[in-house]
């Protein structure tokens, strides 16, 4: 075997994980510290045409090469980085004259191998010895490989590399790129090996590529723990000592362990809670088995913190564009993923709100498509403008996810009881989990999707949403064992349409089981859940977090549509269907019963002035309701009720208007009450 030669590369590859910016004061105190370590050749980072920065070992010309560098070590070589694909003007290149590089090594990539021999020419023109560095050999037939190596052996290079750039190979493998490698290139020219860390081989390779005895100089890349790109490389520190041990060499590892201590180590610590550092971990184990770039492994796993089980999935799916990261691809892939593993549609009974239905597809529909969420816009509108909305968002935005349904069944001009059932029938077999949500919410998908993931994997069949912010803040996500519990702290919450996520089976059970009728009229859905939730075995769970948020075209005022309505819902239905329920929950219903939510308390003052307003609050019917109000209004007295109805609207409207002001605060001290 001839001479085995020890090339760091931490200021080149280890630049992948920090855009190269070490600093300029641990640039020189790394370069000096190599020096002291008696590594053979130092790589001081990229030639790339673009700004310099002296904080990053990024050159723009070989003057600032040189600079950096300062005095070189009389034992070692230096070399700098360029790429075919990104190729540094070969205009720019100065002359050879052995300050700057010793000797530049050249990526070439398989779509770029003319490209590549014609550079590494015009490079060793220049008089500069090259190495040659192709990357990824994983994707290099036996005949493909051989004839590059010796196409490029006849430029006579420093040497050429088998290049494992995202550790995809074993050793086996490798060792035989390696003998192609020996076989078909000059005895003159050394053999290199550079590896990626994914299945924690490259201090084994480099072990076995030494015992394979090769009559030739060897090149072994290695960085101060493995600091690089993905899984990072062979581990400088470590194979310096196999080469002081068992092949006579005298590299001084107390500097590469500096470097570590003062240095790398706060690069990795800094990394470490993105989940961006480099080393052997399950996502890039993966990337490698899958021949993906590492960049997917690192979105998949360090952004959107999804699960090995689940990369892999998603792996499989993947055709030719992994090779280079492109995160559009990678989002494509994920939806689709998602989409085929979890069918998840979010439905918006809506009618005559054009504006709110524009508002809810510019802010939710990308960020649901991104989640493979599908959006089913459930229009009974008088006209077709909503209609005309969806599908202009829909050629607008080449949206695959935004749907259109015309609904035309039975609506009495109250309750969407029925039209809330049959959205339901029309797609609880298209979907396994469906979200009925009112156009006056916008969902915020990348909020809620990752935890309910979680309970869609375990089949839970009801889960209980709401924004944090209508719950003092709180964020919960909690499995009930108790029905009685699971009424009492998500009773109140289904009042509103899109407090609770079905699973589909559950909705085509209660469908069937559990009839539209006078005990539970305009709610059938939470009287339908809370009914089918006490007598199955059903599961359930509450998740409240940043869920949605208001759309600022929506409306809150769909009960307020016709005089007798509000008081019917809050006095007479709501509390019907609570007492219509199960006696499973009994001990929690009078608690229900009483509707106070952070945005929504029917018999505040404020709401009720608001109701009068809106001539939502005629006397006849307060007085009829006279004795059921106490019920539902315990911290509201019915002369206070009985009060504000005995006013007439205009007076309500003016004081809505003026609620803050200072005649109307005397009104409300006298009133003393806020609910």
């Amino acid at each position: 075997m001839g001479c085995v030669r020890l090339l760091d590369c931490t200021l080149r590859d280890g630049g992948y994980v920090n855009d190269w910016n070490f600093g300029k004061k641990n640039i020189a105190s790394i370069l000096e510290l190599l020096k002291e370590s008696r590594v053979d050749i130092i790589e001081v980072g990229f030639l790339r045409d673009e700004p310099f920065n002296e904080d990053r070992t990024i050159y723009n010309s070989i003057a600032q090469f040189k600079e950096v560098v300062g005095t070189k070590a009389p034992h070692a070589l230096y070399s700098a980085m360029v790429e075919v694909q990104n190729p540094y003007p070969i205009e720019m290149l100065d002359e050879h004259d052995g300050e700057g590089p010793d000797f530049i090594r050249v990526v070439i990539w398989k779509r770029l191998l003319d490209e590549g021999l014609e550079y590494c020419k015009q490079v060793i023109a220049k008089g500069y010895p090259v190495c040659v560095q192709p990357a990824r050999v994983d994707q290099y037939s036996d005949e493909e490989f051989a004839d590059i190596v010796r196409k490029f052996s006849e430029i006579k290079p420093m040497a050429i590399y088998v290049v494992d750039s995202w550790g995809c190979l074993d050793t086996a493998r490798l060792l035989h790129y390696m003998r192609l490698c020996d076989q078909n290139m000059d005895a003159s020219i050394a053999l290199g090996y550079h590896g990626h860390n994914a299945m924690m081989q490259t201090f084994g390779v480099a072990q076995a590529m030494l015992a394979e005895g090769f009559e030739r100089d060897i090149f072994l890349d290695a960085s101060v723990n493995g600091i690089g790109r993905g899984s990072g490389n062979l581990h400088s520190e470590i194979i310096a000592e196999h080469l002081n041990t068992e092949a006579g060499k005298n590299y001084n590892l107390p500097s590469l362990l500096e470097i570590f201590d003062k240095y790398v180590l706060l690069i990795f610590l800094e990394l470490l809670p993105k989940g961006l550092a480099w080393g052997y971990s399950h996502s890039y184990l993966l990337a490698a088995k899958y021949g993906c770039n590492p960049g997917y492994a690192e979105y998949y796993a360090a952004e959107l913190k999804l699960s090995p089980v689940d990369i892999e999935e998603i792996f499989k799916t993947f055709g030719k564009e992994k090779i280079i990261f492109n995160r559009d691809y990678a989002d494509k892939q994920l939806r689709q993923w998602r989409h085929n593993t979890m069918r998840f549609a979010i439905i918006v009974p809506t009618a005559n709100k054009p504006y709110a239905i524009g508002t809810f597809l510019q802010q939710a529909a990308l960020a649901c498509q991104k989640y493979g969420i599908d959006i089913i816009v459930y229009d009974s509108s008088k006209d077709d403008r909503t209609k005309n909305i969806v599908l202009n968002y829909q050629q607008d935005k080449e949206s695959s996810n935004v749907l259109y349904h015309r609904y035309t069944g039975a609506f009495d001009g109250v309750s969407i009881d029925t039209k809330v059932m049959d959205a339901y029938r029309d797609y609880a077999d298209d979907y396994d989990y469906i979200w009925a949500i009112r156009d006056g919410l916008i969902p915020v998908p990348d909020g809620f999707y990752p935890l309910i993931e979680q309970h869609v994997r375990k089949k839970i069949d009801f889960i209980a949403v709401d924004a944090s912010f209508r719950s003092n803040n709180a964020l919960i996500n909690k499995e009930y064992t108790d029905r009685a519990d699971f009424f009492k702290e998500n009773g109140r919450r289904f009042n509103m349409l899109g407090s609770v996520i079905i699973r589909s089976e559950a909705a085509k059970a209660m469908l069937a089981e559990i009839p539209l009728d006078d005990t539970n009229y305009s709610f059938w859905l939470p009287s339908a859940v809370l009914t089918y939730f006490a007598r199955h075995e059903a599961t359930a769970v509450t998740l409240v977090d940043n869920v949605y948020i208001y759309n600022p075209n929506g409306t809150t005022k769909s009960f307020w549509n016709k005089s007798e309505t509000m008081l019917k819902v809050w006095v007479l239905w709501w509390p019907g269907m609570i007492d219509n329920l199960p006696g499973v929950y009994n001990k929690h219903k009078n608690f229900v019963k009483e509707i106070r939510m952070f945005d929504f308390i029917p018999f505040r003052l404020s709401f009720l002035m608001q109701a009068k307003a809106n001539n939502s609050l005629p006397l006849k019917w307060v007085w009829k309701f006279r004795k059921k109000i106490p019920d539902v209004s315990t911290s509201t007295p019915f002369w206070k009720v009985l009060l504000i109805a005995l006013l007439p609207p205009p007076v309500a409207s003016i004081i809505v208007r003026h609620w803050y002001s200072y005649p109307i605060r005397f009104v409300r001290c006298f009133l003393k009450n806020e609910g």
